[in-house]
């Protein structure tokens, strides 16, 4: 199983929360067989998406942009089975780096709308392989935490971390 881990956090090794939490998650899925890379976003050159919707029209399912997501990111996301995505939150959701890398996933999708079932959408360009768990550090008051069924919230990440470490952690 390939594993694409993205860490967003602006912060470095030791420092950084989100990257503890990450580390923890990774040794484990590690250890469970897995094939993982972690990526940190802010060591990458992601131009923001302009919204010219190019990737759509002239060059369907490519990016303007020349740069280390259309280079290296977003190829490696389209292989992989799992896609992690591991933010801070600083203001109630996924922090810029990591807004500006799902933007960039624009060109995955098709530019015409279709319905099902009652409900309106863009159809994918394919069949996507992964699956999608978001890895959230930032305050266990913040309500905004549990709003996703597949978002792991600090304190579950936590569990994570302590049966890596063995190591009581405060939830």
């Amino acid at each position: 199983m390939k594993v694409i881990a993205l860490n967003s956090s602006p912060r470095g090794e030791g420092i950084s929360k989100t990257g503890v939490l990450l580390d923890a998650l990774v040794e484990g899925m590690r250890e469970a067989g897995a094939e993982v890379e972690t990526i940190h976003l802010r060591q990458k050159k992601i131009n923001n998406c302009m919204g010219c919707f190019t990737c759509w029209t002239k060059s369907p399912g490519v990016c303007i942009h020349k740069d280390d997501m259309s280079r290296e990111l977003f190829p490696k996301w389209l292989e992989a089975d799992i896609a992690v995505y591991a933010t801070p939150l600083y203001h109630f959701t996924v922090n810029a780096s990591m807004k500006a890398f799902i933007e960039r996933t624009l060109p995955f999708l098709e530019p015409f709308l279709i319905k099902v079932d009652g409900k309106t959408f863009h159809p994918l360009r394919q069949i996507p392989r992964q699956q999608w768990c978001y890895l959230q550090q930032g305050s266990r008051s913040n309500p905004c935490l549990n709003s996703s069924p597949h978002t792991l919230t600090s304190c579950s990440a936590r569990v994570c971390w302590r049966k890596s470490t063995g190591r009581r952690p405060k939830c």
